[in-house]
């Protein structure tokens, strides 16, 4: 007993042999094995079916599979074209009735309207407060000249503008303006603080190139095709309605792209007793001043999709639906062949933890 206890006790005290530090690890899978036609094989048919059919019809009945609309915000670009007409509502001291007065800047108006046609003197600029060539505030000054008899009672002016989107849809169109104030009191000056918001009737398309709508019947252009050869040509408009503000608002409806004055704050001033503006005619009087403001914020853009940007948010809606329904059915089936709902033969992987047999 003794010699034993000293033979084990040194046998103990021999180094043992230190494991080694892991490297790589690989799975060891526990296999089901079925015959074709049997049933463990149509369920895992009907398992690959399920996650790979459903969440398709899941995705599709959702409303939101393919996305045909889609909106981004670009900051347009505005220039102003000088293109201006307003009607002015006139009563006079020989007069009594109100008259309608037009103001404009192309000749074409004057051979129209003759006698109630006049020029205004027109001031405008633009702020860029950021430098990035995208002017965010825009104003524009007018006087309209007035006989020292007439009193200005109401206001309907149109200003035409253009704007210019590229960001990702690329469009070139006129942005006009709209400007109305009614007062019975006689006005020297009437001061609009507003915003200039796109308005569309259609989606976008983002590609191709420049767009320009409507190009061809301008707003305030007065260009008519004359010869298709020879392109377009300015001419005058056939008559006094077709410069009406009835027709031109008419015109700005129909559009599929323009631009509202919205948010537009006003103020009226009250004319004082009429009085002569040094070095002018005794017969005018004071001009009435005519002062707009323009703000051009970020403008909400509704686009087509292009079929790169449709599948690809058709296939993260599919992969959404997939996870789910794959995990609610592999926890399923793992149920039923763990359990051995189903008859199926199982088989468990070996691995050889010897030395390596073949060296190269």
């Amino acid at each position: 007993f003794i010699i034993l206890s000293i033979a084990r006790a040194k046998y103990n005290k021999r180094p043992t042999k230190k494991m080694g530090v892991e490297v790589f690890r690989v799975p060891l899978y526990r296999r089901y094995l079925a015959d074709r036609l049997t049933c463990g094989y149509c369920l895992t048919l009907f398992f690959w079916f399920t996650v790979v059919v459903l969440p398709f019809f899941m995705a599709y009945t959702s409303e939101s599979f393919w996305m045909t609309r889609n909106t981004y915000r670009e900051m347009p670009k505005v220039s102003f074209k000088y293109q201006v007409l307003i009607h002015a509502g006139i009563s006079s001291t020989s007069a009594p009735d109100i008259q309608k007065i037009t103001y404009a800047l192309r000749p074409e108006t004057a051979a129209i309207l003759e006698s109630t046609y006049r020029v205004p003197k027109l001031r405008f600029w633009d702020e860029d407060s950021n430098n990035d060539g995208f002017p965010e505030l825009m104003q524009l000054e007018m006087e309209l000249p007035l006989k020292s008899t007439e009193q200005i009672h109401s206001i309907d002016a149109i200003a035409v503008f253009q704007m210019e989107l590229s960001m990702r849809s690329k469009l070139k169109f006129e942005a006009p303006i709209l400007i109305q104030h009614e007062s019975p009191f006689r006005g020297e000056s009437l001061y609009v603080d507003g915003m200039m918001d796109f308005v569309q009737r259609e989606a976008l398309h983002v590609r191709g190139g420049f767009k320009t709508p409507d190009s061809g019947t301008p707003l305030l252009g007065l260009q008519k095709p004359s010869n298709p050869k020879k392109g377009f040509v300015k001419v005058p408009k056939y008559s006094i309605h077709d410069v009406s503000m009835k027709t031109l608002l008419g015109e700005i409806q129909k559009r599929n792209f323009t631009t509202y004055y919205t948010n537009a704050l006003k103020t009226w001033s009250p004319r004082p007793e009429a009085s002569t503006p040094v070095n002018l005619d005794p017969s005018y009087s004071r001009p009435f001043k005519l002062h707009a403001v323009i703000h051009v914020p970020e403008q909400v853009i509704t686009y087509i999709p292009s079929l790169s940007e449709m599948l690809k948010f058709g296939f993260i809606q599919y992969l959404s639906m997939a996870f789910i329904v794959y995990l609610i059915s592999w926890y399923a089936i793992e149920f039923v062949f763990t359990y051995q709902v189903v008859d199926t033969t199982s088989r468990l992987d070996t691995q050889y933890y010897g030395p390596k047999v073949h060296k190269f």
